[in-house]
């Protein structure tokens, strides 16, 4: 293979159709969490962070093998909503105030933050994979060791004591890293500048 071509790489975000341009950034009352209920996604670091911060109040939308882990060990903060359709979800995005993302597996570009930006909510994640290359710590959302149930307990403090105003600049800074970086107009471009460049 020839050293110059083997050498060269590049990288794609996954991309979302819309992005929505009359987005809420108000401050919601409550963290939302959808997505799998499985090991691996870390749903017990979860519920057992919410169990510790009582004064925080999150909603899991999902269905999966730690379903009945969820609804057994769950408090009285925590609202189980099962499986809901993305029409629904998005619902509830809207009145969000984080996306949670505590994964304890490997995970590149979860669609999850995309989706989340896409709607101006900024993102709490575990720093594994490619979820730290997203999250822009204190502009986009924050990041916390995966597994770490004290971190993220007292992460959520700090996000749910952010002033109105600075959240609001968080929202627009989610909004804003997705249409540069999320868009499909701008996914398509990249794509088409790769091959114009293989063909030269």
């Amino acid at each position: 293979m020839n050293q110059t071509l083997k050498n060269k790489s590049v990288f794609f975000y996954n991309f979302i159709n819309e992005i929505e341009d009359n987005y809420s950034n108000n401050k919601g009352k409550y963290f939302l969490y959808f997505g799998r209920l499985d090991r691996e996604k870390g749903i017990k670091t979860l519920v057992e962070a919410f169990s510790k911060n009582q004064n925080t109040n999150l909603k899991i939308i999902g269905d999966g093998h730690l379903s009945e882990f969820v609804i057994k060990n769950k408090t009285e903060n925590v609202d189980y909503l099962g499986y809901k359709n993305w029409n629904e979800i998005q619902k509830y995005l809207h009145n969000a105030s984080f996306v949670i993302i505590p994964s304890e597996c490997y995970e590149n570009n979860p669609m999850t933050i995309i989706e989340s930006y896409s709607m101006g909510k900024p993102v709490i994640g575990s720093s594994l994979g490619g979820i730290p290359e997203i999250i822009k710590d204190g502009e986009t959302g924050f990041t916390f060791e995966s597994k770490n149930v004290l971190q993220l307990s007292k992460l959520l403090e700090v996000a749910d004591q952010i002033d109105e105003e600075s959240y609001r600049q968080m929202s627009k800074n989610s909004i804003r890293f997705a249409k540069e970086n999320f868009s499909s107009d701008i996914y398509y471009q990249k794509l088409l500048d790769v091959y114009k460049s293989v063909i030269k």
